[in-house]
C-alpha cells in the first residue's frame, strides 16, 4: 500500500513511501513511521493512504511503524492540512509545531509513565471552592454561550477593563464540564499563564492542564498524555494550545483576541485565534473570542453578522472607569533645553500615590536605557553589524544590543571614528526612566518589568507577587505591565511617550496603540480605590488618543474603520507580505524583481483586481545579515490566498537563485 507522509522539513511537499504488507492492517493517518530519505533516518507523519505514485518515482519501503493508535486524531490532522493551505506553510513543519517535541525524538518512542507522572506540577486543587455569583450581565453573556454548546457558533465578548471576562469564561467551561467536554482557553503570551491559570485552578482544581512552549519536554509530555485521556477537563496554555488533543472538545475561548502574539513570526505563520475559528468550524462547538478592545477585523465579522457580539459595559465591582487625560508635552518645551522626561502633572501624581499608600504603574514602550548613544564630537553611532539598526544602551550592563539579532558588544568609553569623548545617550528606554524616577523618588521602593529584567517564568511570578503583596511602590515597564493584570491596590497609570507607537510606518499602528494605551488604562482602579491615568504626548489631538480619554471603543473603530476602507485594507481586504532575503545583496533585488513582474502579469490575467506593490526595500532592509526586498499583495478575498500563494511558491522553488529565500506570511501583522 503506497501512503503519503510528511516529513518535518521546510517543503511544501508529502513524500510517497510504500507500506509492507504487514503494516497494512494497523496502518492509519496520525501515525508515526521511521523512513529513509537521502541515506538518513527520519520520523515522519502518515498523512493518507492508498495514494498513487508520482510519475517515474523510487518508492521505498517504510522502515517501522512507530504506533499502535494514531497519536494525531483525523479532525487535528485536517486542521494541519488547512493551517498548510492557507497559511502556504509545509505541512510537515505545522505536523511537527501540533505535537510536542517527544514526539520526534528518534531514540525514544514514548516516555515512562512513572517519569511522567513526576513532572505533573499543574498547581493541585483546591476543589470544592464555590463559585462566584456572577452579575446580571456576566450571567447573560454566560446564557449567550451556553445556548450555542453543540454548534458551531463564534462569539465576540467586547467588554470594559474589568468587566468579569474571566469570570463568563470560567463559567462557560463548568457548564462545558457539566457535559462532559473539554475546553480549551488561549491567552496570548506565557508571562500571562500563571494569572489565569491561578484562577482557573482555585475553581476547577487538578481538572486543569498548562499547555505552552515554556514547560520542560517531559511537563509538555505528561499534559498533553492526560489531555487526551480526558483527565484533564480544560486546557490553558498559549496558541500551540490549539492542537491539544481534547477527544470531547465542547468550548474554544481566546482570551484578549486583539493581540498580535497569536500570530507566529516564523514558519508556520499562523495566527492561533483565527485557526481557534477554524478548529471550532470543523468541529461544530462555539468560540468565543473576548477583548476590551477587540482587534478590527472581528468587530467588523460581528457588525457583518458573522460574530455574535456580546458587550459588557460595566466594571465587575460596580467601579467606575478611570479618569484619563492628556499633557501637551509641547507645553513644557523651554528654548536651550531638553524635553522633560516627566511632566509636573505625572510627578505629583506618583507623589500623591506615595502618600497614601498606593501603587503606580508607569508605560513606556521601550527597552534599555537609551534608544542609542551618539559621539557629540563627530554624529557617530553605532550600528548592528547585522541589521539596520542602531544599538540600544544598556546602563547595568554597560552594553550596546541589538533587539532584533541579540547582538551584543561593551559599550565604548570613546568613539571609534573620532576618539572622542561626549558620548550622549538619546532616547529614553524602562531603564533609563527608572533610573531617573529612583532620583525623584529615593525613599520609594521602584521596580522594572520588561524582558531584561525577567528572562525566566520564576522571575517575572516573582516579581508580580511583589506587586500583589504591595512591596513594590512603582512599576516600571514595556507593554508586560499593560495585559491581563489585576492589582487592586494600582490607582495611577502614567504613559511616556505615547507618540512612540503611534508614529509606526504601519497601518494598524493607531490601532495598537488604541488598544495598548486602553489595557494600560485598565489597569487602574479595579478594585475599591478609584484610578487615574496620565497619558504625556506631544500629538494630544490625535483621533486615537482622544477615544482613548473618553473610553470610546466604538468611536475609534468607525474612524479607523472609515481610514482601512478607503485603502482597501484588512477587514475589507486581505494581504499577503513576500519577503525575498539574500546574503548577496543583487541577487535578491534582481530576484524579487523577477518575481513582481512575473506576479504583475499572472495577475492581471487571473485575478485582475488584486494589486501587487513593490518590490521596496523591507523597513528594516538588512537584518541578520541579510538584505530583504517585500512584495506587499493586497487580495479582495480569502479565497484568492491559497493559489496566489501556491504562484509564489512554485516560482521561487523554480527560479529563486541559490542563497535567496522567500517567506510568504499570509494575513501579516508584522511589516518590518
Amino acid at each position: 500500500m503506497l501512503i503519503d507522509v510528511a516529513i518535518p522539513v521546510p517543503l511544501n511537499t508529502t513524500f510517497t513511501y510504500d507500506a509492507p504488507e504487514e503494516f497494512v492492517a494497523t496502518l492509519k493517518p496520525g501515525m508515526r513511521v521511521r523512513i529513509t530519505m537521502r541515506r538518513k533516518s527520519a520520523i515522519a507523519m502518515v498523512t493518507a493512504l492508498n495514494t498513487s505514485a508520482p510519475a517515474h518515482a523510487k518508492i521505498r519501503p517504510i522502515d517501522e511503524l512507530l504506533d499502535t493508535q494514531q497519536v494525531m486524531s483525523p479532525a487535528t490532522l485536517a486542521l494541519c492540512k488547512w493551517i498548510s493551505d492557507y497559511y502556504a506553510a509545509p505541512i510537515g513543519e505545522v505536523i511537527q509545531s501540533a505535537l510536542p517535541p517527544h514526539f520526534w525524538k528518534a531514540a525514544k518512542k514514548s516516555t515512562r509513565k512513572g517519569r511522567l507522572a513526576e513532572a505533573h506540577t499543574a498547581h493541585v486543587a483546591r476543589e470544592g471552592i464555590n463559585a462566584p455569583i456572577l452579575l446580571t450581565p456576566q450571567q447573560d453573556a454566560v446564557s449567550q454561550i451556553t445556548a450555542k454548546f453543540g454548534q458551531f457558533a463564534p462569539i465576540l465578548i467586547q467588554g470594559v477593563t474589568g468587566s468579569g471576562k474571566t469570570e463568563v469564561y470560567m463559567a462557560a467551561c463548568a457548564e462545558a464540564m457539566a457535559r462532559n467536554e473539554q475546553a480549551i482557553v488561549l491567552v496570548p503570551e506565557i508571562a500571562l499563564t500563571p494569572q489565569l491559570l491561578g484562577r482557573f485552578t482555585e475553581r476547577f482544581g487538578d481538572a486543569v492542564a498548562v499547555y505552552h512552549s515554556a514547560l520542560t519536554e517531559l511537563q509538555r509530555a505528561h499534559q498533553w498524555q492526560r489531555i487526551a485521556l480526558g483527565e484533564a477537563k480544560i486546557v490553558v496554555g498559549t496558541r500551540s494550545a490549539i492542537f491539544a488533543p481534547t477527544p470531547k472538545c465542547g468550548l474554544i475561548i481566546v482570551d484578549e483576541e486583539h493581540d498580535s502574539s497569536y500570530k507566529q513570526d516564523s514558519s508556520p505563520r499562523y495566527n492561533g485565534r483565527d485557526v481557534a475559528v477554524m478548529r471550532a468550524k470543523m468541529e461544530k462547538i462555539p468560540v468565543v473570542l473576548g477583548s476590551a478592545t477587540p482587534s478590527l477585523e472581528s468587530i467588523f465579522n460581528a457588525r457583518q453578522g458573522k460574530y455574535q457580539l456580546i458587550t459588557l459595559t460595566e466594571r465587575a465591582t460596580g467601579q467606575v472607569m478611570p479618569n484619563v487625560q492628556l499633557v501637551d508635552m509641547r507645553a513644557l518645551k523651554e528654548e536651550g533645553k531638553p524635553l522633560p522626561l516627566f511632566s509636573p502633572q505625572l510627578l505629583a501624581a506618583l507623589q500623591k500615590r506615595l502618600d497614601v499608600g498606593e501603587q503606580s504603574l508607569l508605560l513606556i514602550n521601550r527597552r534599555g536605557f537609551s534608544q542609542f548613544v551618539v559621539c557629540e564630537s563627530c554624529g557617530h553611532v553605532d550600528t548592528c553589524p547585522n541589521c539596520d539598526l542602531s544599538l540600544t544602551y544598556h546602563h547595568s550592563k554597560h552594553e550596546l544590543r541589538c533587539h532584533y539579532c541579540d547582538y551584543c558588544t561593551d559599550a565604548p568609553d570613546s568613539c571609534e571614528l573620532c576618539k572622542g569623548i561626549d558620548l550622549k545617550p538619546i532616547g529614553a528606554g524602562a531603564e533609563r526612566i527608572e533610573d531617573i524616577l529612583k532620583g525623584h523618588f529615593p525613599t520609594a521602593r521602584i521596580s522594572r518589568l520588561d524582558s531584561d529584567t525577567v528572562s525566566t517564568q520564576t522571575q517575572r511570578t516573582e516579581l508580580l507577587q511583589s506587586m500583589h503583596n504591595q512591596d513594590i511602590d512603582i512599576l516600571v515597564g514595556t507593554q508586560m505591565i499593560a495585559k491581563g493584570h489585576d492589582f487592586s491596590h494600582v490607582t495611577f497609570v502614567g504613559v511616556i511617550s505615547a507618540e512612540m507607537s503611534l508614529n509606526m510606518p504601519d497601518f494598524r499602528a493607531p490601532e495598537r496603540s488604541f488598544q495598548l494605551l486602553t489595557q494600560a488604562s485598565g489597569r487602574a482602579g479595579r478594585a475599591h480605590l478609584p484610578g487615574d491615568v496620565l497619558i504625556q504626548t506631544m500629538q494630544p489631538e490625535h483621533y486615537c488618543l482622544q477615544h482613548v480619554i473618553k473610553h470610546d471603543y466604538t468611536g475609534f473603530a468607525d474612524a479607523e474603520l472609515h481610514n482601512r476602507e478607503e485603502l482597501r485594507y484588512p477587514p475589507y481586504g486581505r494581504l499577503i507580505t513576500c519577503t525575498i532575503a539574500s546574503n548577496v545583496e543583487k541577487k535578491g533585488t534582481d530576484y524579487a524583481d523577477v518575481l513582481g513582474k512575473y506576479l504583475q502579469t499572472t495577475l492581471e490575467r487571473h485575478a485582475p483586481d488584486c494589486i501587487v506593490l513593490g518590490p521596496a526595500p523591507a523597513l528594516l532592509y538588512r537584518l541578520r545579515g541579510k538584505t530583504r526586498m517585500q512584495l506587499l499583495l493586497k487580495l479582495n478575498s480569502a479565497t484568492q490566498i491559497p493559489g496566489i500563494a501556491d504562484c509564489i511558491l512554485k516560482h521561487s522553488a523554480a527560479e529563486a537563485p541559490s542563497g535567496v529565500q522567500v517567506t510568504v506570511d499570509v494575513d501579516p501583522l508584522n511589516f518590518v
